[in-house]
């Protein structure tokens, strides 16, 4: 029999390994922790078998977690609730052994949540006191465990949802989203089976594990249908055995576009936050496809725009904005026979201002046209529709005498564009309806044309600028090197890598290293103090090109950069440098500066990082 202070030495040595097992079981599973928690008290109390079985919050069902060594003991893998009213012992045992089985409670809160198996040999020394105060230190165990793990798994959940809508955000392919969907989910959760069904008018690849959703008004609706049908999860199972199903809509904001079907191998009662993360994933695949189809119908819809005649096909060329406004104003002159053509946006800040876009008629550019403007956009404003006037003398004498005819139509694209384009002649009823309808086609036609014309021309201010660094483009450094070593007499070109960059996102996370992206930029514009161009070369290098700089002076320039760098980051990191320059004696291109600096920063990393390379000179 053992004495009292050897249970309490016991008690001591199995609290010492919960506590090493707590501290060292960073990424290991619950389930897998569970198991190890089991080793623990078979090794330390000495015996063939040691289980559990947990009941996680809100199932319904004991699971079994165990390394079951040959002995002869066959346990029940899982069991309901409900059955726990007779002899546990009888229930789990599921053939004839030796072993003296001994069930302990895990009580937790005034209620079970599990129960500990031991299966000791003939002749032992353990009482149910000691039993009930190992399986004590159980529940403390596992209950900071699973605290642990709960925190653990919201921020994987979030990170899954993360990834998923970076991706889909940067993707208008249908079957990359299906394909990604399908990945993510096995890869977060291997052990449940994951089925999208989508609605008949979304194609996608054949390969692809998805299912066509399908239903029959004279029957009752499947829990898939319903779900598509309601926008609202479902979730279908038995409550004694089987399966369980989760039926999360695919709900964009225009509507729904299929069901995410998650089957679990064994009925459990799911916590509302692995309901909601379902919803959620669901939502997020929703969002992606409706975007994407979106763009699909925008594509269509532009192609289309091109067939229905030459003039679409001309505005869609790549051309600057007054070239097309100039293009449209002779054909529509052309075709309607029209005096005057004019194309007029408005103000954003200051919607009474009209902006006249270059390539109108230069009617439009006197003061007397303001007042017909003015006439025309209050119309539009009252009647929420486009203005097809036959005599404007009879109606609105006092805008205009010269022209009588006017037809105007509004054009606005998605708040892009918002403005009129105006056509006038001096005749009454000179033009026809049907003349109004084919200018309304035209210019809703080139009102996409006309919005795509000015955002390009917007971007083209960004393009050469890199959306995280806010340095120049490398495609924008390329030309400028290549124009420099061909105008210039010398120059100097510098290739900058951040050291040990990868440990920065995987010790701090790729949002710090964005951060020090950013910081390290900023140091070499500091340094430069605008001299010469800097840009993002790409990943975690940044390149430098000074004009007229000679070789004598640029180590000094790409050390004090060096320095800098590690002054102003946090935390601080260290770049490889690589130098090349050129002149009129050894004159260059930019391919073969850009090598030779290249080859420099690969020595800069052999000779230990942190280090400065003068490219030799050919």
């Amino acid at each position: 029999m053992m004495c009292s202070a050897t249970n309490q030495l016991l008690i001591q040595h199995i609290q010492n390994d919960f506590f090493n097992l707590l501290t060292n079981s960073i990424g290991c599973s619950y389930e897998k922790f569970i198991i190890e928690v089991a080793d623990i008290l078979k090794t330390q109390l000495d015996v063939p078998v040691v289980s559990v079985y947990l009941r996680k919050e809100g199932q319904e069902a004991y699971r079994l977690y165990s390394n079951l060594p040959d002995v002869g003991l066959e346990l029940k893998k899982c069991f309901l609730i409900e059955q726990t009213e007779g002899s546990i012992r009888d229930l789990i045992v599921q053939s004839f052994t030796s072993l003296d089985v001994r069930v302990i409670p895990l009580e937790k809160n005034s209620k079970t949540i599990g129960y500990i198996v031991f299966g000791f040999e003939a002749f032992h020394c353990y009482k149910d006191r000691l039993l009930g105060e190992i399986s004590i230190e159980v529940v403390k165990c596992l209950s900071k465990a699973e605290f642990d793990h709960n925190i653990s798994d919201e921020k994987t959940r979030y990170e899954l949802l993360y990834n998923l809508t970076s991706k889909f955000n940067s993707s208008t392919d249908m079957n990359m989203i299906i394909r990604e969907t399908i990945r993510t989910l096995k890869d977060n959760d291997p052990g449940l089976t994951y089925t999208l069904w989508l609605s008949q008018d979304i194609s996608v690849d054949r390969d692809l594990p998805v299912k066509e959703l399908s239903y029959d008004y004279d029957l009752p609706l499947e829990s898939s249908s319903q779900a598509f049908m309601t926008g609202k999860m479902q979730i279908e199972g038995d409550s004694h055995n089987g399966p369980l199903k989760l039926y999360a809509p695919l709900k964009g904001k225009q509507g729904v576009y299929g069901v995410l079907e998650v089957l679990h191998p064994f009925h459990i009662h799911l916590p509302k936050k692995e309901c909601d993360l379902v919803e959620l994933i669901g939502s997020t695949v929703g969002d992606a496809i409706e975007n994407v189809q979106l763009y699909q119908q925008s594509r269509k819809l532009n192609s289309d725009l091109q067939l229905i005649n030459s003039t679409s096909q001309k505005l869609n060329s790549n051309t600057r904005l007054t070239e097309k406004i100039s293009y449209m104003s002779s054909t529509l002159a052309e075709s309607f026979q029209a005096d005057e053509v004019g194309f007029v946006t408005f103000n954003e800040c200051n919607h009474d201002e009209n902006i006249i876009l270059e390539g109108s008629s230069p009617y439009f550019e006197t003061a007397d046209s303001q007042l017909l403007i003015s006439m025309v956009k209050q119309r539009v404003h009252k009647e929420k529709d486009d203005v097809f006037i036959g005599n404007l003398s009879s109606k609105n004498n006092k805008y205009c005498e010269k022209y009588k005819s006017i037809m105007a139509v509004r054009m606005t694209d998605y708040e892009q564009l918002d403005g009129l384009a105006i056509v006038l002649h001096k005749q009454s009823y000179f033009f026809s309806f049907d003349s109004f309808k084919l200018l309304q086609s035209l210019i809703h036609h080139s009102t996409l044309a006309f919005a795509n014309s000015m955002l390009r021309e917007e971007l083209e201010k960004t393009v050469v600028t890199d959306y995280l660094t806010k340095l120049h483009s490398r495609n924008y450094l390329d030309k400028c090197v290549e124009g420099h070593t061909l105008n210039d007499k010398c120059g100097t070109f510098i290739l900058f890598d951040i050291d040990n960059f990868k440990g920065i996102n995987d010790t701090y996370g790729h949002q710090k290293g964005d951060e020090v992206l950013c910081q390290t930029a900023e140091a070499i514009q500091s340094a430069l103090k605008g001299r010469g161009m800097a840009a993002r070369w790409g990943g975690e290098e940044l390149a430098v090109y000074i004009p007229g700089m000679i070789c004598e002076e640029a180590f000094q320039v790409a050390d004090s950069i060096r320095r800098e760098i590690f002054r102003v980051t946090s935390p601080s990191v260290t770049v490889s440098c690589g130098v090349s320059s050129w002149n009129a004696n050894q004159p260059s291109n930019g391919k073969e500066l850009v090598r030779r600096a290249d080859e420099a920063l690969y020595k800069a990393k052999e000779a230990g990082k942190n280090q400065i390379v003068m490219a030799e000179t050919t």
